[in-house]
């Protein structure tokens, strides 16, 4: 409350802040202690290997914004950067126009417009003929299910759409201890420090890595998924660099206002072409018209069905 600048000091980890933050976050929104940064000046400061800083920055000027601060801007720097008199340069050359705007009381412009979101009901009309999707295994990763009747009821229609089972994992019953500690001990064998301790390693090799066709379902919280979800990303790096969902089939089922985040939309396509999946698309209740999100979800469980059996792979984009 006394500062009169406000740093946000934070690794770039899968195309946004860590799980830690994102939880802070939410709880500063879910606490309403934003008032506590209304009216300070903010700055972003990040570390990484220059690989989606920009949807990191984005997220964190846009949570600025909603918080009433003065986002002055961001310093980006690559994890060698400050080992380079070139980097050192840069780095104080932001501090010192940061440190003057502060000082003399600069003005900031305001990028992001206030996210509203819509508060209907949806309500899943009657299912249309089931599809058999053959011994092809269906999986939908779900958080937020208990806290959005939408995304609850999207899942079901999208499961009643296929003739044999599909398997419906709830985030929040899995055992995650914690998020990633960034501590790299799974660059030798691609095992994590909590292997063993929790549930995480166990849910990605056995249930997820398996899939042939995945369902990622989450709502909207500030300018992004849950936390949850982020530490799901987050841990998922046991794995390295390697692309886990090498060309599985995935589609986003999401609650909330995803066409007023274009930063949003563009971490959910660019994050399975990075993967290598295929995206089968992205469906959200926004549009306030139960039929027609019907038929989104019906065709996204058809083009699923339809893709695995081809193994089509769209072509990659600049993504």
């Amino acid at each position: 409350r006394s500062a009169d600048l406000i740093l946000w000091a934070t690794p770039v980890y899968y195309w946004l802040v860590p799980g830690q933050l994102k939880q802070f976050i939410e709880l500063v929104n879910e606490r309403r202690e934003t008032r506590a940064f209304a009216g300070r000046y903010a700055a972003a400061i990040t570390t990484s290997i220059h690989f989606y800083d920009h949807t990191a920055h984005n997220y964190l000027a846009g949570i600025c914004e909603d918080w009433g601060m003065r986002y002055y801007g961001g310093h980006s720097a690559e994890m060698m950067d400050l080992l380079s008199p070139r980097g050192q340069k840069q780095l104080q050359d932001f501090a010192q126009g940061l440190l003057a705007a502060v000082e003399t009381g600069a003005p900031t412009a305001v990028a992001n417009a206030e996210v509203i979101r819509c508060q209907w009901t949806y309500t899943p009309g009657t299912a249309a003929a089931p599809l058999d999707q053959g011994d092809r295994r269906i999986v939908v990763l779900a958080d937020g299910m208990d806290d959005s009747p939408n995304l609850a009821r999207m899942i079901v229609r999208i499961v009643a759409r296929f003739q044999r089972p599909v398997e419906v994992i709830d985030l929040r019953k899995v055992d995650i201890k914690a998020g990633c500690q960034g501590c790299l001990q799974c660059g030798l064998d691609n095992e994590c420090i909590f292997e063993g301790k929790d549930g995480f390693a166990t849910l990605f090799r056995d249930r997820v890595a398996t899939a042939d066709i995945l369902f990622f379902a989450g709502d909207i919280r500030d300018r992004y998924l849950s936390a949850r979800w982020k530490s799901f990303f987050d841990r998922s790096f046991f794995r390295g660099h390697a692309p886990s969902l090498a060309g599985k089939q995935v589609g986003w089922i999401i609650a909330g206002p995803l066409r007023q985040l274009p930063n949003l939309r563009q971490i959910l396509e660019s994050y399975l072409e990075v993967q290598t999946a295929n995206l089968l698309g992205i469906v959200s209740d926004e549009y306030a018209d139960s039929a027609q999100i019907d038929a989104l979800l019906d065709d996204l469980a058809a083009r699923g069905v339809a893709w695995v059996t081809t193994g089509y792979l769209r072509a990659p984009s600049f993504l």
